[in-house]
């Protein structure tokens, strides 16, 4: 499978500037250090109709209730010393503040990522959070992600999930994420996700001027919407072809999945912890380790009534059930 930093162009600002530079009535000419095939960009399959017809009901949403608009407002923002703080605080919950090295870097692509091969947690200067949107992504990016790869490690399956014949895992890990991502937050529409979803459908019949265009016109952020046009048509050399890197459309897909699966099973998402699987290979997973402790994160261990209720309501704000 690709890896993204293999979709990073090596001339990414020389084509934004001509981009800029031609008033965005421009199709970059992207270069890779790889080659990249066809079958790379599209392994994550194409848009399907229902996910489709829902994203358009959130986006008309916001539209209505203009988040757009809304999100435009400056905030003030966390400096480095509180923001690693707070991070060193979460790790701590779970004894893996030791484990996991905090790094910060203004040439970082995205504003906080996670290495699990360099135990770092890599965050963007200058800092772009404040005190809810980092409690957010941590929710996302450690009580998720990480803690779902802390207990993957202790499987009899870590690293041979081929020859267990596990599915891929990436639809049931970010839709699990997208949903403790809103868990506490004020604004419980996925409107971003839907709005990528949309526009990675786009991508498929359309150049990058014209998906420029779509995001521009509803964030009305120019270089927000250059950073999401780029995610979607990441991968293609010529970007006045249609096509592009399909990973978007798992974010939506997954949050509606893992939410079915939660209402069907007493909103409990234990079992979604055993490790880096998907929802068809819980019992697999649960049979061949049945004694196993599973690691929690606190927001559902330490009250899953309030997790429950939390859940319901994001499902409700977002036309699920």
């Amino acid at each position: 499978m690709i890896k993204l930093k293999d979709l990073i162009p090596i001339n990414l600002l020389v084509e934004k500037e001509k981009f800029f530079a031609n008033e965005t009535n421009y199709n970059p000419q992207f270069q890779y250090e790889k080659k990249i095939e066809k079958s790379d960009l599209a392994v994550y399959g194409r848009p399907r109709w229902q996910y489709s017809r829902l994203a358009k009901k959130i986006l008309k949403q916001a539209k209505k209730e203009q988040l757009f608009i809304k999100n435009q407002k400056p905030a003030a923002n966390l400096d480095q010393e509180l923001s690693k703080q707070i991070i060193v605080d979460y790790l701590n919950d779970y004894s893996l503040a030791e484990k996991y090295q905090i790094i910060f870097n203004k040439d970082f692509t995205s504003r906080f990522a996670v290495n699990f091969k360099e135990n770092a947690i890599k965050i963007r200067l200058p800092i772009n959070f404040t005190s809810e949107s980092l409690e957010n992504t941590l929710n996302h990016e450690i009580g998720t992600h990480i803690l779902r790869q802390e207990n993957y490690l202790k499987q009899a399956w870590y690293r041979r999930k081929r020859h267990f014949a596990f599915s891929n895992h990436l639809r049931t890990e970010e839709g699990l994420a997208v949903i403790h991502q809103y868990l506490n937050s004020e604004q419980q529409l996925i409107y971003k996700t839907a709005l990528l979803y949309l526009g990675a459908q786009l991508a498929n019949r359309a150049d990058f001027k014209t998906v420029y265009q779509f995001f521009y016109q509803n964030i009305k952020n120019p270089q927000r919407a250059w950073s999401y046009t780029l995610k979607t048509k990441r991968g293609l050399t010529d970007t006045s072809l249609p096509g592009g890197f399909s990973k978007s459309l798992v974010y939506l897909e997954g949050f509606k999945q893992v939410l079915k699966y939660l209402r069907h099973h007493n909103y409990d998402p234990s079992p979604l912890y055993y490790g880096k699987l998907a929802i068809k290979d819980i019992k697999k997973a649960k049979k061949m380790n049945p004694q196993y402790q599973v690691i929690l994160p606190k927001f559902y261990s330490k009250n899953p009534l309030a997790y429950q209720e939390k859940v319901k309501k994001i499902a409700k704000r977002n036309f699920i059930f």
